[in-house]
């Protein structure tokens, strides 16, 4: 999976939780397809640096996933 397909998914998420009015936790964990939001991917071309009011993302410490 491209990094930037990760960004348009948090992007729609974000939309979706907008239009209901709520907010959501997300757990990820730190691999190369989640970078962080700091960092976008080169291969993101809408806003940058990505703002997501509605999903509050929490990455998980390296070496971790399993």
């Amino acid at each position: 999976m491209k990094s930037g397909i990760w960004y348009k998914f948090l992007e729609k998420l974000n939309q979706n939780r907008q239009a209901q009015g709520q907010h959501l936790a997300l757990i990820t964990d730190n691999t190369l397809i989640h970078p962080p939001l700091e960092k976008p991917p080169i291969d993101y071309t809408c806003l940058m640096p990505p703002v997501f009011d509605n999903i509050t993302l929490f990455y998980l410490s390296p070496n971790t996933t399993a």
